[in-house]
């Protein structure tokens, strides 16, 4: 089966003019050149890695969502990742959860309102478990420019967790 690119780059275009982004915004919060969203958009040739997990996060989109939709799948809605959003980590009603959490992790829980969780998986362990880094970002008064500095730099620090340089 082929992947219809130029479907995918269709709904790309799509979700950021529901977005009220433009063509040029929407590249520089992709971190993608223009050229290479207008590649995107028109289906010419295969994105890279680079262009797909930078279009689905500066869509909202969970990793692997473009690939899908140009399997067939239909597009999700966009979530506009310039304000972060209340959220609550699935699972946390549960009952036993917050218990199985470190004390420093639960008490920054249960402190307020979250307003937005990432997770950063790092590898694994010896023993074979999934070892993670979560941020939580709580600035409740923050502006909207300030909570996507935040999440800025939760980006920079995500990229050396899972990448960090050799020693040298």
């Amino acid at each position: 089966m082929t992947r219809d690119w130029a479907r995918a780059g269709a709904e790309v275009k799509l979700a950021y003019e529901a977005l009220g982004l433009g063509s040029g915004e929407f590249a520089d919060m992709a971190g993608i050149s223009r050229s290479t969203l207008l590649r995107l958009e028109t289906g010419k040739g295969v994105p890279t890695i680079k262009t797909l997990t930078g279009t689905e996060r500066a869509i909202g989109w969970p990793m692997g969502t473009l690939r899908a939709i140009a399997d067939g799948a239909d597009a999700p809605e966009p979530t506009d990742t310039r304000v972060l959003t209340i959220t609550r980590p699935p699972g946390l009603d549960d009952p036993g959860v917050l218990d199985r959490l470190p004390e420093e992790i639960r008490q920054e829980l249960e402190a307020g309102d979250i307003y937005g969780v990432d997770v950063a998986t790092i590898g694994r362990n010896a023993s074979g478990a999934r070892v993670v880094t979560i941020a939580l970002f709580d600035r409740a008064n923050a502006t909207p420019e300030e909570l996507k500095e935040l999440r800025d730099q939760w980006q920079e620090h995500r990229k050396l967790l899972r990448h960090p340089p050799a020693d040298g």
